[in-house]
């Protein structure tokens, strides 16, 4: 209850802050404010004096103002001037629009849209960003065909259809482009060949994939695509070496195991009956086989058109191969649960191959090099 009663005595005095606002903001030449606070007042109190003779003042004083401030920049000779003059007939628009929706302001001053001033402006809007953009993509430079790319995206954006912006936004796209080569890598074994050419092609797919949508394009070795020689800006060139595979250690841990636990055994002593555990045994031998593997790749970045080295990157990575095997002699009953892991198999497994060992090995390389190509062309 008490909340209102404040409530009751608060909005009158609210209405006429609102009021003084409006009629201070007019006084002091903010003639878009005094109209938005005047049709504010109106809106919730539609026959208010003091707002309305506010309104018919202030209103043809802002559209006066803004008429100015168009003019003006009418005048200038920067490209971009109708995207300001836009904005300054909608926001006159908007005033008009807030009028018609409010009674008492529709009655008080004959408000005026610009329906027609924004679509106009709207076509020199798209005009200037058209010819911009060619005048852009003509100059031949990288930079300025994404500038290019950026104004034929923002027409169309706008209209679907305009002139043959679509071609022009797919000319400077390829214009803006960094064409990135990946050349073939060098192989350190032959046996190697086939384990290379999938590095080479996941890196290319993922570089793809992760850069679709940015100004950089990456050529796999076989150039399926077919991008002319002339048009590569870089080449990547990577060459694995410093490999080792096949490190082995071959190591045995023998375990006695007893448990007297699992059973027990009855023995008739004079008039009594004693029971007694069974004791098991086993002797467990497990073997553990120990295979690491290391390697080491190197990339340079060449800029294809004058030969020079741009960059240079070292990667290093480690695998290290586990598996074991084993017997026991004696009693099952007296293994431990952790037994059972080397006493899976009997006889040891057959070593991994050498492409294998240069998969795993080529994994963190790989993640490496993927992350290294990416933050190195994020400024492109």
């Amino acid at each position: 209850m008490k909340r209102s009663i404040i409530l009751l005595f608060l909005v009158p005095i609210l209405l006429v802050i609102s009021c003084v606002s409006a009629e201070k903001a007019l006084e002091k030449g903010k003639y878009k404010d005094a109209v938005w606070k005047a049709l504010g007042k109106l809106e919730k109190k539609p026959k208010d004096s003091n707002a309305k003779k506010t309104l018919k003042l202030a209103y043809p004083l802002f559209v006066n103002k803004y008429e100015e401030d168009i003019e003006e920049i009418a005048r200038k000779r920067d490209q971009l001037k109708w995207e300001k003059v836009l904005g300054k007939y909608e926001e006159m628009e908007e005033v008009y629009q807030k009028i018609r929706d409010i009674p008492t302001a529709r009655r008080a001053v004959e408000a005026v849209s610009f329906s027609r001033e924004i679509y106009d402006t709207k076509e020199k809007v798209l005009e200037a960003r058209y010819e911009l953009g060619e005048e852009l993509l003509a100059t031949g430079d990288r930079d300025d065909a994404r500038k290019a790319y950026d104004h034929f995206e923002y027409i169309l954006k706008q209209q679907d259809v305009y002139k043959d912006a679509y071609e022009k936004l797919e000319e400077a796209r390829e214009a803006a482009t960094l064409f990135v080569a990946i050349a073939p890598i060098r192989t350190p074994s032959f046996r190697l060949e086939s384990s290379i050419v999938a590095f080479e092609n996941e890196l290319v797919e993922q570089l793809r994939d992760k850069n679709r949508d940015d100004f950089i394009r990456f050529v796999d070795p076989g150039n399926r695509y077919g991008v002319p020689v002339e048009e590569i800006d870089h080449v990547v060139e990577l060459r694995f070496y410093d490999f080792l595979m096949g490190n082995t250690q071959d190591r045995e841990q023998t375990f006695t195991r007893t448990r007297d636990d699992v059973a027990t055994t009855e023995v008739q002593i004079g008039d009594s009956t004693v029971v007694t555990p069974i004791i098991v045994e086993a002797e467990v031998h497990c073997y553990t086989r120990e295979i690491r593997s290391s390697g080491r790749l190197e990339l340079e970045i060449i800029e294809n058109r004058n030969g020079r080295r741009e960059e240079r990157e070292r990667f290093d990575a480690t695998h290290t191969y586990n598996d074991t095997w084993g017997y026991f002699d004696g009693d099952s009953r007296a293994l431990n649960p952790e037994d059972r892991g080397c006493l899976e198999r009997r006889n040891p497994p057959p070593l991994p191959r050498e492409e294998e060992l240069f998969t795993e090995v080529s994994i963190p390389l790989f993640d490496q090099t993927v992350d290294f190509l990416e933050r190195y062309y994020r400024k492109y």
